[in-house]
């Protein structure tokens, strides 16, 4: 199994056996960020790369902050980008960190759980 190897060793793979390795259920995620499936990765011994990969539900993030910021009051941006930098997916670089973590504010924004009392330069984030 090449391809899988090439998988695991983050190297490209063309799209036709990426499409194949996902058809069979060897790989999951997106293209250029494609990793080894749940069954493989127990085979493999890989479980742990396996679950820092797959990126945890959209919920428990949501979950996640308005939890802290209910512990604490308020969050500025900073601290909501350290409460879930580690624990988003490996795959993902900075840029992809930020849009996701820019994504999540907007939603609990948007649904009117949280409010920015800080302005634009300085959000400070605190529960709707």
């Amino acid at each position: 199994m090449v391809l899988l190897d090439k998988i695991q060793k983050a190297q490209s793979v063309t799209d036709d056996a990426a499409n194949l390795l996902k058809k069979k259920k060897y790989i999951e995620g997106r293209k250029g960020n494609y990793y080894i499936a749940a069954e493989i990765s127990a085979i493999t011994d890989k479980k742990a790369e396996y679950s820092k990969n797959k990126a945890l539900d959209k919920q428990y993030y949501l979950d996640f902050i308005l939890k802290a910021i209910s512990d604490h009051k308020s969050l500025n941006r900073k601290e909501i980008d350290e409460l879930l930098w580690t624990k988003l997916p490996d795959w993902m670089n900075d840029e992809q960190r930020k849009n996701r973590i820019h994504n999540l504010i907007t939603q609990l924004r948007s649904d009117g759980k949280i409010t920015n009392k800080g302005g634009f330069t300085n959000p400070e984030w605190v529960l709707g």
